[in-house]
């Protein structure tokens, strides 16, 4: 029995749970899906994890307490939402502890699982969808060749009706855009950081393995970042190499100074990154001393992290126009002999990307007694699909069983997948420091080798700290320009070559993840070798 109606742009209806119920749910959230054209696999998944949400309060003894369906949409964002009146009874809990609560955490930031809360006596789920829509780099594409073509031709108009439109329309928007990543930049950081700290630290938030598992991550990361740092000689043309005098150990000490802010506030205000980092670690460190006395303080920040994510889902959903702008802008200030200079980049980025993965592939054949064909046989699927979808999301599924056919354990699989997407990003953090070798040549930045370690560390930490929706790598190439010292024109060369590399960044990426976690796997007894040294995965 059912009661419905519409409360503005929600649909609300009233139900008495029982296993009538949970079909009578299953088929609105089916129809509400087809209205919103959500995509077919997400409504897919929606529909069978609220079933099986329903299905485990049944089982709780849930059954004839009033039960709540939400639908509708916030930010042209569909969502669904399910309260059961009742105790607390999370249907999305881990059913292990092995792992901790952090890895939820991540699912719902994914929106790979719903997000769970208990209030005033009800349980409430919360899933957000998405709806079909052209792919980011599609889109990019799109206007990336609109942005040639009015390019092009505001060429042939006289140069003074070009600088009023850069000085009155492109330039203004360009600097409001810029100050609104600005503005978010610093609070992201510093969130990413403090909140991973606190995750490694509390064995309650991410749990034994897990806190390996993301050590393992952070490793893999550094060894890219120094894998990077070898390849600088190749962009040492038109960059000044200086040392400054009094050796080593002053480079050293005006190293570490350059950590220490000089109050709470400046490192957010002036925007520079190394000090941000610096108050998000002893911030962390002083969030593990203290324990429970700053619970209040952790639910807060999760809050505000909440809140930052969503604002920057709004900011990148604006990029792509952005990206339109500078790319015209681009042409009316004289920028293409950079764009073509790019080659170079391109060109040690494809020797790099599959060079880093085959030394890793070997690497993990020989530890783990493996032909290395067969783990690329097997991996080939997934790499295939991320390379054409240039989404680690859209690979999810087929990575799920790719994992399982190298023989890891389906817990592992489960909590490190969506884990390695967050945390595991050496080829991402390898093509940021590839790109700030590039534009040091480029802009004739003095090298020293400060400059080079602040480099590596920026590229990890906005190797990792990239938020995984799209146009997220805006917001880190702002960051690392602005700490690096290099010009705010550069962003739109970025941007044009991150729709030429980023679908390899994503399909290295996740073969490197496999490699990790086959590694990882067998360190903690997660791995079947069987399984692994199968020659037909599709068996198991």
């Amino acid at each position: 029995m059912s009661k419905g109606n519409m409360s503005g742009r929600e649909i609300l209806k009233s139900y008495t749970l029982s296993p009538a119920a949970c079909d009578d749910v299953a088929a609105e959230i089916t129809g509400f899906c087809d209205r919103m054209k959500v995509d077919r696999k997400d409504a897919l998944r929606v529909r069978l994890s609220a079933e099986e949400c329903l299905l485990h309060w049944l089982d709780r003894g849930f059954e004839g307490k009033p039960l709540t369906l939400r639908m509708g949409q916030k930010l042209r964002v569909p969502y669904v939402t399910l309260e059961a009146e009742g105790e607390a009874v999370d249907p999305t809990a881990e059913e292990t502890e092995e792992f901790g609560s952090f890895g939820g955490s991540i699912l719902v930031s994914l929106d790979l699982k719903p997000d769970y809360s208990y209030h005033q006596g009800r349980n409430r789920l919360q899933f957000r969808l998405s709806r079909k829509a052209p792919g980011q780099m599609a889109l990019l594409g799109t206007l990336l060749l609109a942005g040639v073509a009015v390019g092009l031709l505001g060429m042939l108009l006289p140069e003074h009706v070009r600088s009023v439109a850069l000085n009155g329309v492109i330039n203004p928007l360009h600097t409001v855009f810029f100050s609104l990543l600005g503005c978010i930049a610093g609070p992201m950081i510093f969130l990413s950081v403090t909140r991973g700290i606190c995750g490694i630290g509390d064995p309650a938030l991410l749990g034994r393995i897990g806190r390996k598992l993301m050590f393992r991550c952070l490793g893999m990361v550094l060894v890219a970042g120094c894998f990077g740092a070898l390849l600088f000689p190749l962009f040492s043309t038109g960059a000044s190499y200086t040392v400054r005098e009094g050796g080593r150990l002053s480079a050293l000490v005006d190293l570490l100074m350059q950590f220490v802010p000089s109050s709470l506030v400046s490192p957010f205000v002036s925007g520079n990154t190394l000090q941000i980092i610096f108050l998000a670690f002893v911030t962390g460190i002083a969030l593990l001393y203290l324990g429970t006395r700053t619970e209040g303080i952790m639910r807060g920040l999760e809050q505000v992290n909440d809140l930052i994510q969503f604002l920057m889902r709004i900011i990148c959903r604006i990029t792509p126009f952005v990206f339109f702008l500078v790319i015209v802008k681009m042409f009316w200030s004289g920028m293409l002999p950079t764009v073509v200079s790019a080659w170079k980049l391109l060109l040690v980025s494809l020797i790099a990307f599959p060079l880093f993965t085959l030394l890793s592939l070997l690497i993990t054949a020989a530890r783990r007694k493996v032909r290395p064909g067969l783990l690329i046989r097997k991996s080939l699927p997934v790499f295939m699909t991320a390379l054409t979808t240039a989404s680690s999301a859209a690979a999810f599924p087929v990575h799920v069983r790719t994992c399982k056919n190298h023989g890891i354990h389906s817990s592992l699989v489960n909590f490190g997948l969506p884990l390695g997407i967050v945390m595991h990003r050496p080829m991402l953090a390898l093509y940021y420091l590839l790109i700030l070798f590039f534009f040091a040549g480029v802009y004739g930045i003095a090298i020293t080798p400060i400059w080079l370690i602040m480099a590596v560390l920026v590229a990890m930490v906005m190797g990792i700290a990239v938020p995984p929706v799209p146009g997220g790598g805006a917001i880190c190439y702002t960051i690392m320009f602005a700490q690096m010292g290099i010009p705010e024109e550069a962003f739109a060369v970025a941007m044009t070559l991150d729709m030429l590399t980023d679908a390899l960044i994503t399909a290295f990426e996740i073969v490197n993840q496999d490699m990790t976690l086959i590694n990882f796997a067998a360190s903690v007894d997660m791995l079947d070798p069987e399984v692994m040294r199968s020659e037909n995965p599709d068996i198991h």
